[in-house]
């Protein structure tokens, strides 16, 4: 009989080198050219060695995507964070769909008042 351990191979966490950043642009350009946003990660994946769907993915949203924003939050970005919480609440993808600038990572760890929520 089979244990969890045998199955599931864990994977050590590296950090993604420049080389492998332009391979994914290279691999998304090549398998997913126009699309926006890219969607064919399995395909894309193939192109990045050591690589999951999985990585390419929360890599190229995270980091490289050129819609996201990163740093300090602008006013307008407050304004349609604010707006986006009264309409949807804190289901953050939607809020971040709706703010435009940044990812539901950055949208739920954003400097948003606590109090506001409540």
């Amino acid at each position: 009989m089979y244990t969890h351990e045998d199955i599931v191979q864990p994977r050590d966490r590296r950090a993604w080198t420049d080389e492998e950043d332009e391979c994914l642009r290279a691999a998304i350009e090549t398998e997913d050219a126009g699309a926006n946003p890219p969607s064919k990660w399995h395909a894309i994946a193939k192109h990045i060695p050591n690589r999951t769907n999985k990585d390419c993915r929360k890599r190229w949203w995270a980091q490289m995507a050129t819609r996201v924003s990163k740093g300090s939050w602008s006013s307008d970005e407050d304004e349609r964070l604010f707006s986006a919480v009264d309409d949807l609440g804190t289901k953050w993808a939607a809020v971040a769909s709706r703010v435009g600038t940044r990812n539901s990572g950055r949208t739920s760890h954003s400097s948003f008042p606590l109090q506001y929520l409540c």
